[in-house]
């Protein structure tokens, strides 16, 4: 390879079977994978615990990653390599990754999913004492944590970031043979819609309308027995067949028999990992056992901030305007996982007044009809900021109106993902019958809501739009410097001093963490 100065070269060794589709899905490999000096194409990963698993499309192999049955090697890697080979050491090969990473060389893993994998059913023609391998590691112990959320393999394929055009773009399981697709920009009549998963036609059940845009954004299919993993999955409308990155992964289908959580929250964001670790703290010590991120594309560093806390998720999720389709596809996903999960804003506090705990606040108030528990969210004032401050918002924000005007028009609920129907509705979820939802009185809790943190970063979220909401036409009496007259007068209007939750969370914050509730 050396003499004839190949730029890059795939290598396999004789028991290495490719995926079917294998030149499709390399060539769909982000480009954190094909940057990568040496990319692994397949390996075998040990950890102790499931939950220091990898996040995130094309990690970096560590310690814990073997396995060098098919490589994908550029030239800058070939003379290192010949050189720790000529070293003589006497360590399987995979141990190289050590060595090139420490010449500055990178080393990563192509997942999800495994390009190739090894059959090891048949006697190796390079090592015939294949069974005699020993690794210098422990097999991993069952910890008996509930499953991961899936990573969305879609959402690090390059695609067009405009939200009007028509997009499929990944898919969720629904039991009882169907399958959900998400995506943006279809409209039309849904007689005219049907399914095309794979190479199989089925029919589409039912379409889902966003409650904001007049665009349709989930379809539920007849899912298919002959799929295979990899097959696109998309709709056609009317005489077109809509453009789509999402892929069947017979992973995601599987029943998952691990014990859930008792509490999860789940939230989509956009550039605000600086609350994330106070929102953080303070939720894992009033009862939430499992924290779920959806990143809407943030570029503030989230995931190289938070990168490995068993009880924090980062799911990436880069499309806009996409907030029903995300909690959509958590309240499916946490039906094995999660017992109830809270669907709200990051910038949300829950405030259970009547204890110590949001989760004693579930169990004393649920009933074996009601599946759903909404908490009023009580406003605070963005204290006519201009600048944002960098000093911890339940510190900073102490003003509100008067009640009942401080409360917001709509609650966050928690709801038993397993007993609603499979499309959230942002606010609440819509509950199979014969269940019901409640709305807790503020005696009992209520969330603390710190919107709009200073005028700045308004305006700058109105004006590209943030999930859920359309973009803002700025007015030519306003900038990012001079803020509206409706904003300084929202301000203006909050008189009332408010420290109860802001003396609550200090108290909280001094108690040690609880370990999660898993049933």
């Amino acid at each position: 390879m050396v003499r004839e100065n190949h730029e890059k070269v795939f290598v396999f060794e004789d028991d290495a079977i490719p995926h079917r589709n294998f030149t499709a899905l390399f060539r769909e490999l982000p480009h954190r994978c094909l940057e990568a000096d040496v990319l692994l194409l397949g390996a075998t990963i040990w950890h102790k615990k499931h939950t220091d698993w990898p996040s995130g499309a094309c990690f970096d192999a560590s310690s814990a990653t073997f396995g060098a049955f098919a490589l994908f090697l550029k030239r800058v890697s070939y003379r290192p390599i010949l050189q720790w080979l000529q070293a003589g050491t006497p360590k399987p090969f995979d141990h190289v990754y050590r060595h090139l990473q420490q010449k500055n060389l990178s080393v990563r893993v192509a997942f999800p999913p495994f390009l190739v994998i090894p059959d090891i059913s048949h006697p190796s023609l390079i090592n015939n004492k294949r069974s005699d391998i020993q690794f210098d590691i422990q097999c991993p112990q069952d910890d008996e944590l509930p499953e991961k959320m899936p990573i969305v393999h879609e959402a690090s394929l390059k695609f067009p970031w405009n939200d009007t055009i028509e997009l499929i773009y990944t898919s969720a399981p629904e039991p009882s043979g169907f399958i959900w697709l998400f995506g943006q920009g279809v409209v039309g009549q849904t007689e005219h819609m049907f399914c095309l998963l794979g190479r199989q036609r089925t029919s589409l059940k039912e379409a889902k309308k966003s409650t904001i845009f007049n665009d349709y954004i989930a379809f539920l299919c007849h899912l298919s027995q002959e799929l295979e993993f990899g097959d696109k999955l998309t709709i056609v409308n009317g005489e077109k067949i809509v453009n789509s990155v999402a892929r069947y992964n017979p992973q995601h289908h599987q029943t998952i028999k691990k014990p859930r959580y008792f509490l999860c929250f789940v939230t989509t964001i956009k550039n605000m990992a600086y609350l994330v670790d106070e929102w953080y703290e303070y939720h894992r010590r009033v009862g939430f056992d499992h924290l779920i991120i959806y990143d809407n594309n943030s570029t503030d560093g989230l995931e190289i901030l938070f990168p490995n806390r068993a009880d924090l998720e980062i799911i990436r999720w880069p499309w806009r305007r996409s907030q029903h389709q995300a909690y959509t596809h958590a309240l499916l996903f946490t039906r094995d996982r999660c017992v109830w999960t809270l669907f709200s804003d990051l910038d949300v506090f829950i405030f259970p007044r009547s204890s110590n705990s949001v989760r004693s606040v579930i169990q004393n108030q649920a009933r074996s009809d009601i599946t759903q528990i909404s908490f009023k969210l009580l406003r605070m004032s963005h204290e006519n900021l201009v600048e944002c401050s960098n000093t911890s918002i339940t510190e900073t924000y102490i003003h509100r109106k008067r009640l009942p005007d401080a409360w917001d028009k709509n609650p966050s609920a928690a709801v038993i993902t397993s007993l609603a129907v499979p499309v959230h509705q942002i606010h609440e979820a819509e509950l199979l019958k014969p269940y019901k939802s409640i709305i807790l009185s503020s005696d009992i809790a209520y969330g603390v809501h710190y919107s709009d943190r200073c005028w700045k970063q308004y305006f700058s979220q109105k004006v590209v739009g943030r999930t859920g909401v359309k973009d803002w036409i700025v007015p030519k009496t306003v900038s990012i410097l001079h803020p509206s007259e409706n904003w300084q007068k929202l301000s203006k209007e909050a008189t009332i001093k408010d420290t109860e939750f802001r003396d609550f969370k200090r108290k909280i914050m001094r108690m040690p963490m609880p370990k999660p509730a898993i049933f």
